[in-house]
């Protein structure tokens, strides 16, 4: 009988190897999992911009808008690939078109805190995107018109364009601004 009975500090001195073992099975697992979600949804890209306390549109903050903007034009630059073809082809097919769902509202003015800080980023893609939708806000305040007119000196060619582009798409409510009247 005594040969039957066993110590139960030792039978859970035993079990502890194979419990932590499952323990570390289920984090790695967890991890595995999570990971892929968190970069898929852009998590990470909020978490990042909340704590860098950057102004946010829509709930998200710039840094997540910056990825969007550079993720669209990405799938631009290599569309004549053939496997972005067949992953265009698929996208479409479940209603997610990399070219045209982009999330900003054009003429939102709750989007100006956001596409002032992105018009002062070092991608000229992003300038040139946050120019033209800023653009796109009418009527115009003095911090989206003088916005306008500094990109009007960027370096880079297609920000250039891109304000002239939203200084005419402004066209007359711009008349009013005094940075306008600068101009002339």
């Amino acid at each position: 009988m005594t040969q039957q009975m066993t110590n139960p500090k030792q039978s859970s001195l035993a079990d502890t190897p194979r419990k932590a073992r499952r323990r570390w099975e289920i984090w790695i697992c967890l991890v595995l999992v999570l990971l892929p979600l968190i970069y898929f949804f852009d998590i990470h890209l909020i978490v990042i911009g909340y704590l860098r306390n950057e102004p946010c549109y829509r709930w998200r903050p710039a840094a997540y808008w910056k990825a969007q903007i550079q993720s669209r034009y990405r799938w631009l630059r290599n569309s004549d690939e053939p496997l972005t073809h067949i992953a265009i082809a698929i996208l479409i097919k479940i209603k997610r078109n990399p070219y045209t769902d982009y999330s900003f509202r054009e003429g939102d003015r709750r989007a100006l805190p956001v596409l002032l800080f992105l018009i002062k980023d070092s991608d000229a893609d992003v300038r040139s995107d946050a120019v033209f939708l800023l653009g796109m806000i009418d009527p115009p305040d003095e911090r989206t018109m003088a916005a306008i007119i500094e990109a009007l000196d960027d370096e880079d060619f297609g920000v250039r364009l891109h304000s002239l582009a939203a200084l005419r798409n402004l066209g007359p409510s711009a008349r009013g601004s005094s940075e306008a009247h600068s101009l002339v």
